[in-house]
């Protein structure tokens, strides 16, 4: 297949071109030749260029460096430490720094939040052959925990990813049975499929699969493609792989994360809780365990230890909009809706972009009496958020509660229009409209909430009572019959 951009010739199952990072969908399939009609001209040298000697892609001189240990001149660029000076095969021949040197520099782009440039070191220690399995194990987890927050934090596309795209691609080309490019590049695909829809996902797999097939012994090998195949849906086989992390390396807290994370995808909340708690004794200072174990709380109906464990991750990190959200829901649930305002309130001055955090703050106020405050809640999340039918819905019923059932009306039509397969969109506007004295309009609404939803008897009660304000006592009284029927006694 012949790259569209650059001309490289390259083979047929590749998802980027190596040489310049572009995809490779719509490639031609054959090399240029005199009779085919599918090959394109090769790239015209621009006048003054000079071949790379070390990938042989030609580049202008102003856009090249000379290496300082080999001396070589023109490289490209992306060839380049930007520590050292070096091109990409002197370091991955020779240390680049002491051992500890090594580490005091990761740890200051750690502790700096500078996650580009830690997966950069990162990647290119892993890449030299030297390196002690201790210290390449550590350069595992350091490159794991940068690409976590890049891909929560960071606006870090393809083209920033394209340099270490195109250096794995070469790494695996001159050592094929070598493990960490395999597994550098499936955490690089990864990125790239998880939130650019770029690629496809086998190929994620294929290169966890490869670099363990060449190494089983890496724990972070398992752990990477247990958060894949878990991120598939396939929670069985990200379980056992996450088991064979942690039989080798029982002592990290990360793997009983991502392990409970996939027990509770099961809806294993006591497996979950378990692992969480578990993780927990082991480091007893990361806040996102705490919040992790309070959600299987409240999935499994225990609301005081959800809050209890909300609180110590808010005690750990106060600042955190997301941790009093959560805390919120848990005491609205248990019933205590002031409490649940106060950590909706607390959350939506820490972010007060926070459409979601209003939302929740109108649900409770609803329910501890305040309709007037839900609707002004409402109304922030509807400014807010992008079109979501729930706000809608919950507008009108505070405008029903305060008696302005015009507003209710067309806060419910909205939310029609939003989902227009929704029974109990349909059933509110027609309370509304009852209410307003319009039985045909209502009529046609509780008919077609019963249409969508057979087994709701609020629905056919509804309706009888516009049949007999319309003077049809018959399908009235069969309407009250289902209702019944159905459950609805009154």
């Amino acid at each position: 297949m012949i790259c569209r951009k650059c001309g490289s010739s390259l083979p047929d199952d590749l998802r980027f071109c190596p040489e310049c990072g572009l995809s490779t969908a719509g490639s031609p399939k054959h090399s240029p030749g005199k009779n085919n009609t599918a090959a394109r001209r090769p790239r015209q040298p621009i006048p003054g260029e000079l071949p790379c000697p070390q990938c042989g892609r030609s580049n202008l001189p102003e856009t090249t460096f000379q290496c300082r240990q080999c001396a070589r001149t023109h490289l490209c660029v992306e060839h380049r430490d930007r520590d050292t000076l070096l091109c990409s095969e002197c370091l991955r021949c020779s240390p680049s720094l002491d051992p500890q040197d090594r580490q005091a520099e990761l740890e200051a782009a750690r502790l700096t939040k500078n996650w580009h440039r830690l997966a950069e070191k990162c990647q290119r220690l892993l890449l030299q052959m030297h390196l002690a399995e201790t210290e390449r194990s550590s350069l595992r987890a350091m490159v794991s925990e940068a690409y976590y927050w890049i891909k929560r934090e960071q606006d870090f596309g393809p083209v920033e990813l394209r340099p270490f795209l195109v250096e794995l691609y070469r790494s695996i080309a001159a050592h094929p049975k070598w493990a960490d490019p395999w597994w550098l590049r499936g955490l690089l695909r990864f990125q790239l499929r998880g939130r650019y829809y770029l690629g496809v996902w086998s190929d994620v797999l294929s290169d966890f699969d490869r670099a363990i097939e060449l190494d089983p012994a890496p724990d972070y090998f398992y752990r990477s493609r247990g958060i894949r195949t878990s991120f598939l849906h396939r929670n069985r086989d990200g379980i056992a792989d996450f088991n064979r992390a942690i039989k080798l390396n029982p002592k990290m807290a990360d793997f009983y994360l991502r392990r409970g994370n996939s027990f509770d995808s099961s809806f294993n909340y006591q497996g979950a809780i378990a692992d969480y708690t578990r993780a927990i004794e082991l480091d007893p200072r990361v806040a996102d365990f705490y919040i992790q174990l309070g959600l299987s709380f409240n999935e499994s109906g225990d609301y005081q230890d959800a809050i209890a464990n909300f609180t110590r991750a808010i005690e750990l990190e106060p600042g955190v909009a997301y941790f009093y959200q959560v805390r919120g829901v848990s005491y609205h649930y248990a019933g205590d809706y002031q409490g649940a305002v106060a950590d909706f309130t607390r959350a939506v001055e820490l972010d007060p972009t926070n459409a979601y955090a209003y939302f929740l703050r109108g649900i409770s106020r609803i329910n501890s009496g305040d309709a007037a405050g839900a609707v002004t809640d409402y109304s922030h999340a509807i400014r807010l958020g992008p079109p979501a039918a729930g706000y809608y819905r919950q507008r009108g019923v505070g405008y029903a509660l305060l008696g302005d059932h015009p507003r209710a009306v067309t806060d419910f039509t909205r939310a029609v229009q939003l989902e227009p397969d929704v029974a109990d969109f349909y059933r509110q506007r027609a309370l509304s409209l009852v209410n307003c004295g319009d039985h045909p309009r209502a009529l046609a609404d509780f008919t077609r909430a019963v249409e969508l939803d057979p087994a709701d008897a609020a629905s056919y009660k509804g309706r009888a009572l516009c049949y007999r304000a319309l003077g049809d006592s018959g399908s009235a009284a069969a309407d009250e019959l289902r209702a019944a029927a159905l459950g609805d006694q009154a």
